[in-house]
């Protein structure tokens, strides 16, 4: 999702996804194609319109009979083992908090739906074995709707509770999995 040339984007999202519907309708069978796209499909740029082609491909093999397609639109997903500086400013937060570097919020009210990776993986393995015909979107649940500025505050309180001894408010389950992975 970071390439150096935008082009990058179609070789690695719409031919990619283009290669694997056509070995998949090659089978015999019609299987389950299971697609994670992203809500920037609805935007103007280079990664939503190579996403968006993806997800019209997934659309045309599944009106084919080819395929039945799962196509989740995820939000930002952040967890274990996202990286920092590249694909998660959930990450990206943490890693800065943990290593006392400052955090960047250039506006705190940007409104940020975020998803939990345990939850995406769950949604995702749903779908591999189930029976439907044609083409599906799916939703992958429960969606945080946080801002930025909560973001950094929630997050930048972490070390304080360690030294203090006092369990973050694991109740908000959007804090448990920022804590998770801080």
């Amino acid at each position: 999702n970071r390439p150096k040339n935008p082009s990058e984007f179609i070789k690695g999202n719409t031919s990619f996804t283009r290669e694997i519907l056509e070995f998949a309708a090659e089978g015999g069978n019609v299987p389950t194609v299971v697609v994670s796209s992203t809500t920037q499909v609805v935007k103007d740029n280079d990664y939503g319109k190579s996403k968006r082609a993806a997800e019209e491909l997934i659309e045309e093999y599944a009106s084919n009979g080819k395929i039945n397609g799962a196509i989740y639109r995820l939000p930002g997903v952040f967890g274990k083992w996202s990286r920092p500086n590249y694909n998660s400013v959930v990450s990206t937060f943490c890693y800065n908090v943990a290593n006392e570097l400052p955090l960047e919020v250039r506006d705190p009210r940007f409104a940020l739906p975020l998803v939990y990776i345990d939850d995406v993986v769950q949604a995702l393995l749903s779908h591999l074995y189930s029976r439907f015909k044609g083409v599906n979107h799916f939703a992958v649940t429960p969606v945080f709707n946080t801002t930025l500025g909560e973001l950094a505050d929630s997050i930048s309180s972490f070390p304080k509770l360690r030294t203090s001894l006092r369990a973050p408010k694991v109740g908000k389950a959007l804090e448990k999995c920022l804590y998770s992975t801080y």
